[in-house]
């Protein structure tokens, strides 16, 4: 999974997360290379308000991760019932 802002990206928030999965983070100047996006099965963004478009790379990885582990947690305890 591809974090980027791409035309084929999906909000973090609205992506059905699948496990395992692999995240792609790029660098915060390049981004990731377009070879790579091509292997990349799903393009997800993190949705951002205002006219800067980008995050620092360990705060774009701080909020995809806690969005994982909250979707992972959630769904988990409803198979649990």
């Amino acid at each position: 999974v591809l974090l980027e802002h791409t035309k084929f990206s999906k909000s973090i928030y609205k992506f059905d997360w699948k496990f395992p999965s692999c995240i792609i983070l790029g660098n915060e100047v390049s981004g990731v290379s377009e070879e790579l996006t091509s292997l990349c099965d799903y393009h997800v963004e993190i949705p951002m308000q205002g006219v800067k478009q980008s995050l620092n790379v360990s705060v774009a990885a701080g909020i995809i991760g806690y969005e994982i582990l909250r979707y992972y947690n959630m769904y988990r305890q409803i198979e649990e019932k």
